[in-house]
């Protein structure tokens, strides 16, 4: 069952259950090799707020520079979702018929 998310941000002791959480490995095995390995994480919002509280712990930021980390994780976040509503708009490279 989904937890829902709170305003609180998960302390940095619960990162290591947010990776767990949050990310899948998986394989592709041809012809008895195994021709593909994948581990994917899931950057959903309570997995980026424990990714920031652990980094903010562990490099012992300061209240300026973790709110600094927060909105800089934040921005990278928009920039991915605007990547991957780009990607999708016709005249993509991938529109091209050959």
């Amino acid at each position: 069952m989904a937890q829902p998310c709170s305003a609180e941000p998960p302390p940095a002791s619960q990162y290591v259950d947010e990776l767990k959480r949050y990310t899948r490995h998986g394989h592709v095995i041809a012809d008895f090799d195994e021709a593909l390995t994948v581990d994917a994480t899931l950057h959903a919002p309570q997995f980026r707020a424990a990714y920031a509280e652990k980094w903010i712990d562990t490099y012992k930021l300061n209240a300026e520079d973790a709110a600094k980390k927060r909105a800089d994780l934040e921005r990278v976040k928009e920039q991915a979702q605007e990547q991957a509503e780009d990607a999708g708009k016709p005249g993509d490279s991938a529109d091209i018929e050959e």
